[in-house]
């Protein structure tokens, strides 16, 4: 059973505020992007689809939203898979650039 807190059309969108005022997902280092992502979230009270709805104003280019708004974490308003989604594409790019002698 849903709760008001969690979903339902009279629930309202609790806006994400976070400290840092600059915090932009520019393509590299999705996992701390993230972590910050969702400790400001949490410190909120935004609800995972909040943070679903309201990720696109946190990325650093259009090239990036597109590629968020196409992921089906996305489109079903389900942080969980969208998480894991972004780590999944841009996560590997640090691993690279880490590891690259």
């Amino acid at each position: 059973m849903d709760t008001p807190q969690e979903s339902g059309p009279s629930r309202k969108m609790v806006k994400i505020k976070p400290q840092d005022r600059n915090l932009k997902f520019t393509g590299t280092r999705v996992e701390a992007f993230l972590r910050q992502y969702e400790l400001a979230a949490n410190l909120d009270g935004a609800s995972d689809e909040d943070k679903v709805l309201q990720i696109p104003s946190f990325l650093g280019s259009e090239d990036i939203q597109d590629a968020v708004w196409d992921m089906s974490g996305y489109a079903t308003k389900s942080w969980a898979v969208l998480r894991e989604q972004m780590v999944e594409r841009w996560g590997q790019v640090d691993i690279v650039r880490y590891t690259a002698s």
